[in-house]
């Protein structure tokens, strides 16, 4: 691995972007790194939380010198929509699908993040469960001032912590908030200084990695579902599950 490094911390995995001299700057090889990652850490049952955070910085965003010159991929893409427009959406689909393994996992995901969140790097950090962040950390969702468009689940994610009127503002405006700002604005969960992000989320994602993973696992599934309806429905899969291990009954049997 070249753009990210994984520490094992007992039942929790460090995943650091570590592209500091770009201020960890999302480039295609990253964005390919994270999602073999995850596809890794997913599926290893050894594994019951996840904490990503970044060298120096968390994420400065995409790093538009490589991947979006005149003739870089991102610039083909835009052209390609000139021509086919369902071709076009399907190449930003699967960059944005390397994104998916975070919300998607049944692992909860801590962000511990420091320095700089800023488009594709706070849109990183808003996939995650929860956001630990430094006091003087610098968050924004720049992307409409350049004429594009939040693509990577910022406006979804964003949306759900703070509510359209906040997030159509924060958006539009291209709003710099830092890490107290988003702790009162309910984006991050606690701030404190820089030396204190790596411990607070570690120690937070050892809390979770001690809890019963059934548990866990249905409670996320609960809190993301779509409708109430849904949302009943995986917390009786895993109510179900815990009885049956409460009961002394051995190993439940999975559920979808």
């Amino acid at each position: 691995m070249e753009t990210v490094v994984v520490e094992h911390h007992n039942a929790v995995r460090r995943i650091i972007l570590n592209r500091p001299s770009r201020r960890n700057a999302q480039n295609f090889l990253m964005w390919r790194e994270l999602d073999e990652v995850g596809a890794r850490i997913s599926n290893d049952p050894n594994v019951r939380c996840v904490v990503i955070t970044g060298l120096e910085n968390f994420s400065s965003g995409i790093d538009l010198a490589e991947v979006a010159p005149p003739d870089g991929a991102l610039i083909s893409i835009g052209h390609l929509a000139r021509t086919d427009m369902a071709a076009a959406t399907k190449k930003l689909a699967d960059i944005q699908s390397q994104f998916l393994w975070i919300t998607e996992s049944h692992l909860p995901v801590v962000a511990a993040v420091r320095g700089v969140a800023l488009g594709a790097g706070l849109e990183l950090a808003l996939a995650c469960d929860v956001r630990i962040v430094a006091s003087d950390a610098r968050l924004s969702l720049p992307e409409v001032s350049i004429g594009v468009v939040p693509d990577l689940g910022g406006c979804h994610h964003l949306l759900a912590g703070v509510g359209y009127e906040r997030a159509f503002d924060l958006i539009m405006n291209s709003r710099e908030i830092t890490g107290i700002d988003a702790v009162a604005l309910g984006i991050a969960l606690k701030h404190d200084i820089d030396s204190k992000i790596d411990p607070l989320a570690l120690s937070y994602a050892h809390a979770i990695a001690d809890l019963a993973p059934t548990a866990v696992r249905y409670t996320k599934r609960a809190l993301k579902s779509r409708t109430s309806a849904e949302s009943l429905i995986e917390a009786a899969k895993g109510m179900a599950q815990g009885l049956v291990a409460l009961a002394g009954a051995g190993d439940p049997p999975a559920a979808d």
